[in-house]
């Protein structure tokens, strides 16, 4: 959605992808994705910023070189206080693997080294 609205050309932006999973970082770095990653998500953007290939599909390299990816635990926030310091960030498919007291956790990591003004978003589908 960056793209689409020409936001890499307007401002500086970094993209982490974080997790603590080395298997789930090394499939990110891959960037190929099933095509049940799609349902809901308009053709004509997957014409757009993917190949078809024998596995999946494959996110073009322009978008793909935007992303960093980094190891790291949400509830170790020497592992996440550099991410922190972000004003944005996304938290997808997160949340739901923790427990209220570990949310609670992380939120404060969040806070203390978020900068301001920050936003915390938890999307479900952004189209």
């Amino acid at each position: 959605m960056l793209n689409e609205k020409n936001w890499f050309e307007k401002i500086s932006i970094e993209i982490f992808g974080s997790d603590v999973s080395t298997s789930a970082l090394e499939k990110a770095q891959r960037g190929i994705y099933k095509e049940r990653s799609f349902r809901n998500f308009p053709k004509e953007l997957i014409n757009k910023y993917f190949t078809k290939e024998e596995n999946g599909f494959r996110i073009i390299p322009e978008i793909h070189k935007r992303i960093i990816y980094k190891k790291a635990n949400l509830v170790k926030e020497e592992e996440i206080k550099e991410l922190a310091r972000s004003k944005i960030i996304f938290c997808r498919n997160v949340f739901i693997y923790f427990f209220d007291d570990i949310i609670q956790k992380v939120l404060k990591i969040f806070e203390d080294n978020m900068e301001n003004p920050r936003y915390l978003l938890e999307p479900q589908n952004p189209f």
